[in-house]
């Protein structure tokens, strides 16, 4: 499927006055996207896509699946750790060159938040795309474009 066909499926981009093709809610948002995509993929095929367009309510419909579907895990999170991840999320975030990677540097302070907030741990999925943004302090060549 072509990014322009899961957008259009998703209904980012697709002009206000047509109210047909509109997302009124979560649940019709979260069935349109495809099952199969890693967080990674979210996050730089969808997700970087609202935060560039300031989309309302994508936006929100999609920090909310990648809370639902990606981050957390069963496992309680201690006060050290939500410290310490807190404080290498924010040196992460000072690596990124954030006029470029502004998709990413939202994702981090979502990804704070929902830490803080929520005190659980994140999921592996979670912790291996975010050593990969380390690694390459978010630039993923022409991957995502």
């Amino acid at each position: 499927m072509k990014p322009s066909e899961l957008f259009k499926r998703l209904g980012v981009g697709v002009s206000s006055s047509n109210s047909e093709n509109r997302m009124s809610d979560y649940s019709t948002f979260q069935d349109a996207v495809p099952d199969i995509l890693t967080l990674e993929e979210f996050v730089n095929l969808i997700y970087k896509k609202v935060v560039k367009d300031n989309s309302n309510p994508h936006r929100y419909f999609s920090e909310r699946y990648i809370r639902d579907e990606y981050l957390s895990t069963d496992i309680c999170a201690t006060n050290d750790y939500v410290l310490e991840f807190t404080n290498k999320m924010l040196l992460l975030q000072q690596r990124i060159d954030l006029k470029k990677y502004k998709h990413i540097s939202e994702f981090i302070v979502l990804i704070v938040n929902h830490l803080t907030n929520k005190r659980l741990v994140l999921s592996k999925q979670c912790l291996e795309f975010l050593n990969k943004i380390y690694k390459t302090k978010g630039d993923f060549g022409d991957t995502y474009k």
